[in-house]
């Protein structure tokens, strides 16, 4: 039973929340003060304003089959594109 932990700075992954091989997909908004941020660069910084981050934990979904099972559950059939001239 897997679990996958993403943590990124983009609200929404349609790749992640559309992912066939994820049974079930949870967000949580993990708002710090930049001033909690350990400083790598060694730069003062003077914005001490929120920076959004957040966590996704992703359960693996055991059913799914790599190379037999469609890997995105909303993706693009060629009935639903426009004709060609």
């Amino acid at each position: 039973h897997g679990m996958y932990v993403i943590l990124t700075p983009r609200k929404k992954i349609k790749a992640v929340r559309d992912y066939q091989g994820f049974s079930h997909v949870k967000r949580i908004d993990l708002n710090c003060d930049v001033s909690d941020v350990g400083d790598l660069d060694t730069t003062k910084h003077t914005n001490n304003a929120a920076a959004a981050v957040y966590m996704y934990i992703c359960k693996k979904n055991d059913a799914y089959q790599i190379g037999n099972d469609e890997p995105f559950r909303h993706h693009l059939s060629s009935s639903s594109l426009p004709p060609s001239q």
